[in-house]
């Protein structure tokens, strides 16, 4: 349950990043903590949303 409510969030998250409309929805503060500029390092955050898509794909072709 956790996981179907926290994969809108990121994907909304990630896509303010490239719409500057969605910014203005999210405190700056909190937008911020989501969307870091550090490309090369995998954050913790995005790691979890990763193994959250992959165990709901598993779970829907069993």
């Amino acid at each position: 349950m956790f996981g179907m409510a926290c994969l809108p969030f990121a994907a909304v998250m990630t896509l303010a990043e490239l719409r500057p409309e969605l910014q203005k929805v999210f405190p700056r503060v909190l937008f911020e903590a989501f969307n870091l500029n550090d490309q090369p390092n995998l954050a913790p955050y995005l790691f979890r949303h990763l193994a959250i898509l992959i165990i709901l794909a598993r779970a829907s072709y069993q």
